[in-house]
């Protein structure tokens, strides 16, 4: 995954006072026909990661996702994992990114440790999906990515999500061998 933002490498002082899904909407509006973001042979522009990941907000919204609240995301790394992770900040919700090269048992404590209402899937990642959800006590509801946001609801989200709402939980090993979730903070 490359980015093809040379200002992303400038310093500059990190506005603590927006969103992540404020701070995206901004480089839309000011950079939506440049591409964001390249994997292998696709790219995304700004304006069309922005199209893709307001269907799958929505999406998750119909779902249930509120501020706060867990959403896993199982894909391997690319541009579908960021349409993702977007989505999910757009939604106002946090993310709780799962490894897909981990074991599914390792990635069924997560889940079951972490709780998460709702999980979204890549079609990369959709074989993962049975081992990962048997035998959980709550199964989280699962939504497939790219049919989110093949077709849906194009319309403007109002905006969730503070800097100080949870941005995403990950799991450590942990000393004792049972995995901890840490938490962050968008800010």
């Amino acid at each position: 995954l490359k980015f093809d933002n040379p200002h992303a490498r400038a310093p500059h002082d990190f506005p603590l006072d927006q969103s992540y899904a404020q701070l995206f909407a901004a480089q839309v509006a000011q950079r939506g026909d440049q591409v964001v973001a390249r994997c292998d042979d696709e790219s995304l522009t700004y304006a069309e990661l922005d199209r893709r990941s307001t269907r799958l907000a929505h999406a998750l919204r119909d779902a249930g996702a509120g501020e706060d609240q867990l959403v896993a995301l199982v894909a391997p790394r690319g541009l579908a994992l960021l349409t993702m992770m977007i989505a999910v900040f757009k939604a106002g919700a946090a993310m709780l990114p799962l490894e897909v090269n981990h074991p599914p048992e390792r990635l069924r404590e997560i889940l079951g440790l972490a709780r998460a209402p709702l999980l979204v899937v890549s079609e990369a990642a959709g074989g993962l999906l049975e081992p990962l959800l048997s035998g959980l006590d709550q199964p989280p509801a699962a939504l497939f990515a790219e049919a989110c946001w093949k077709s849906g609801n194009d319309a403007p989200l109002p905006p969730l999500g503070r800097p100080q709402s949870l941005a995403y939980v990950l799991f450590t090993s942990g000393s004792t061998g049972t995995p901890k979730g840490v938490m962050i903070e968008q800010r």
